[in-house]
């Protein structure tokens, strides 16, 4: 019983990190469409998330979690143009944050030759993710403002 008592403080942990993650980023989209009170709409979001992914019905659950978002921030009297932006920007988020992180899994467990090749690997990958995030950010919002 020893053994499996800090296993499951450790998994508690890790979901109450990954929640509060969801939390902060439906909090951080919410903010940036100009949704009124942004962390009540993150708590209604994350939710409704969790409960439109139960069932999988298309790959990736593409369109049910956007639409699962904007029913969620409409039901809350968001408009229908800021909810279903919400829906698609926080599915696009959570897509490239699961992408980075099983390219950054697949890049640290690859058995590689020798440390310095592995400290290459991860160089490299540490310096695509910084590219992918300064190129999202530029396209997202510096485009807009020039």
């Amino acid at each position: 019983m020893a053994r499996t008592a800090p296993a499951a403080v450790r998994l508690i942990t890790w979901i109450a990190l990954a929640t509060a993650g969801q939390l902060a980023a439906a909090t951080a989209v919410a903010a940036a469409l100009g949704i009124s009170q942004p962390l009540a709409a993150a708590v209604i979001i994350v939710p409704s998330l969790s409960i439109a992914s139960m069932l999988p019905i298309t790959p990736g659950n593409i369109g049910v979690t956007s639409a699962a978002i904007a029913m969620a921030l409409q039901a809350q009297g968001t408009s229908l143009t800021s909810a279903i932006a919400a829906g698609i920007a926080f599915h696009a988020i959570e897509t490239a944050v699961g992408i980075m992180f099983g390219v950054a899994s697949l890049l640290w467990l690859a058995p590689y030759p020798s440390p310095a090749a592995r400290r290459v690997a991860l160089l490299a990958g540490t310096g695509s993710w910084a590219l992918g995030i300064a190129g999202a950010f530029s396209a997202t919002v510096l485009v807009p403002l020039v």
